[in-house]
């Protein structure tokens, strides 16, 4: 299994490659705190945290974390996966800390 998906193979350059579905649950690797928005479309979410998450399947994705105040972030907190629709093409893989038995 490998992130970020391509058509081929970065190893053997096999187009014999196949989607996976993935649980959505993963733990937090690192993250930091983004004050100045690197864009005139994130301009209203500043101050946001952007992290690096660790998921059971063995990826690392980056990504935001959502609902939680920036004072209760935790290397090592589980994590839930959750989506923000942008538009009607457009749906974004957020992060929110998850709860024991699912997402909060």
């Amino acid at each position: 299994m490998r992130y970020y998906p391509r058509e081929l193979c970065p190893k053997c350059w096999s187009s014999d490659v196949e989607w996976f579905p993935i649980s959505g649950n993963g733990e937090l690797y690192s993250w930091s705190i983004v004050r100045i928005a690197p864009t005139p479309a994130l301009k209203d979410k500043v101050p946001f945290v952007v992290c690096l998450i660790d998921l059971e399947e063995g990826v690392r994705v980056f990504s935001r974390l959502v609902e939680v105040e920036h004072e209760q972030v935790e290397i090592g907190m589980p994590l839930a996966i959750s989506y923000e629709k942008v538009t009607d093409d457009v749906t974004l893989p957020l992060f929110k800390p998850a709860t024991v038995g699912g997402a909060k």
